[in-house]
């Protein structure tokens, strides 16, 4: 059964999977937490008020607790409510009552018959703690022998997970969203064309391949037609003389000055992508979200290992935050956000949680699109997503091969954000994944972590869809409603 329109009672989110019956009626939850404060949340109201049921309950949610409101009789109580992680009932606090709501909190509409409400509110959301300064550079160095990465590859569901990875416990899958599809066939005849059109990129030299994956980009974009105009379009750089990281900035055509900026991290496993392979994506999220956007060209392995890229993109972010810099670009240093894609995913995750350990810069939000959060997980979409999909399990070995120095890295959370042991704090985030996508679920997972650590959170599962498929746009539609959903995300984080 697929969640109503208005989502989660408590959060709004329709990214889960849970039904429970509350006063006699199935209720949709995102999540079974959500379910279990939401009753609590009715039983706190029925004790505060004595009302014997309630004809309508609304919460409304912002990133230091929830206010909500009950309707009985056409008597009105105002509330305000937090619960811990756990789901327990933290603070419960009486408003006065106005005779008209407050203007962030639009009249009830009375139902006909009761509507019973369940008890499960999502956490809270949090504040976002600004990240700090300090970066740290890698210098490049030379590798130890190779170890073995494709003994990690999981050939069947009872393997034990390698030892850097924390017990299953440690970051629980989400539900399953209800929504599926058959592989579209469109996407499916363009892979099998690639197939058999290009070399295997993982046998070619790093430089080989690059050229090979611009090329797929343009046949891509090929099939979308004239990319996108923007207002404006710029190349700069920042950095030590010794090594300036290029940034293509893209002003939408619609907004006015000072606009909101994104910091954009191309995807590509931190040896493919560039600036070029990623323009067109670029230029739709800046006019879809009202937002001059960043797209930072960061350092790449095998050249550079981990940490290189990282600290490029957490320099960019540093860069962008600075007045001077703001003043020349037209945008605002206090609303700066990241997104990325894959690798460029797993960065953004991973900027957000060094922002917050360094106490700067502020980050106001992350999209992270089928992001990389895991290093070599054991989970169904790894073994389900195998082969035939485009971004294959065999892949991920010699991928992370080239970024890290060794496995030891992968326990890292700036490897693996997933591995963090605490995420709140942490900034609003959009989480896309594809339902063949191999790393759909550690995508959920870490979005179901950030829930359960307070953090807003909305995640979207696109049916029928593989990794990357925003690429894929100009052969279906789900390519451009993932765009919309992206642009519509920042504009209603910037209020724009």
């Amino acid at each position: 059964m697929d969640p109503p329109p208005e989502g989660c009672p408590l959060c709004g989110s329709t990214w889960g999977d849970w039904w429970q019956e509350v006063q006699g009626r199935s209720t949709y939850f995102c999540c079974k937490l959500c379910a279990q404060e939401w009753v609590l949340l009715l039983e706190e109201i029925g004790r505060r008020t004595a009302w014997p049921n309630l004809d309508a309950v609304r919460v409304d949610g912002n990133r230091w607790g929830r206010t909500g409101e009950a309707q009985h009789a056409g008597a009105s109580f105002r509330f305000a409510v937090a619960f811990t992680p756990e789901g327990r009932l933290r603070r419960f606090e009486a408003l006065p009552v106005s005779v008209a709501p407050p203007p962030d909190m639009p009249a009830l509409a009375t139902p006909e018959p009761p509507v019973e409400v369940l008890s499960t509110p999502p956490p809270e959301p949090i504040e976002a703690v600004a990240p700090s300064e300090a970066i740290e550079t890698a210098a490049d160095h030379e590798d130890p022998p190779a170890p073995a990465f494709a003994d990690l590859i999981p050939t069947d569901e009872s393997a034990q997970p390698p030892a850097e990875l924390p017990p299953p416990e440690a970051a629980p899958l989400p539900p399953t969203p209800p929504r599926s599809a058959e592989f579209h066939p469109e996407i499916r005849a363009q892979l099998e064309h690639e197939a058999g059109t290009y070399p295997d990129l993982t046998s070619l030299s790093p430089e080989e391949g690059r050229k090979i994956a611009r090329q797929m980009s343009r046949e891509t974009d090929g099939y979308i037609g004239t990319a996108p105009a923007v207002s404006q379009l710029k190349t700069t750089s920042f950095g030590p003389s010794g090594h300036r990281v290029p940034v293509r900035v893209y002003t939408p055509k619609d907004g006015e000055s000072p606009f909101p900026v994104i910091a954009y991290f191309h995807g590509g496993g931190w040896v493919f992508g560039d600036l070029d392979t990623h323009d067109t994506v670029c230029r739709e999220i800046a006019n879809r979200s009202q937002c001059v956007v960043a797209s930072v060209g960061y350092r790449r392995a095998p050249e550079h290992k981990f940490p290189t890229a990282v600290e490029d993109c957490f320099a960019a972010v540093r860069w962008l935050s600075e007045e001077a810099v703001s003043a020349r670009l037209g945008t605002d240093p206090a609303r700066v956000a990241v997104a990325g894609d894959s690798a460029g995913g797993n960065m953004a995750a991973v900027v957000c949680l060094l922002a917050r350990e360094r106490n700067g810069p502020k980050i106001a939000g992350q999209v992270l699109i089928c992001p990389i959060t895991a290093y070599m997980p054991l989970t169904e979409s790894y073994t389900e997503n195998a082969k035939g999909y485009g971004f294959e399990t065999a892949f991920m070995p010699w991928m992370w091969e080239q970024y890290l120095t060794n496995a030891e890295e992968g326990k890292d959370p700036r490897v693996a954000p997933l591995n963090a042991t605490e995420l709140s704090g942490l900034p609003p985030a959009l989480v896309i994944t594809a339902q063949y996508d191999l790393l759909r679920d550690e995508g959920e997972a870490y979005a179901r972590r950030l829930h359960d650590a307070l953090v807003p959170v909305r995640a979207t599962r696109y049916p029928g869809m593989p990794h990357g498929f925003i690429d894929y746009r100009g052969l279906v539609d789900e390519g451009w409603e993932a765009l919309d959903e992206i642009g519509s995300w920042f504009r209603s984080l910037f209020a724009r």
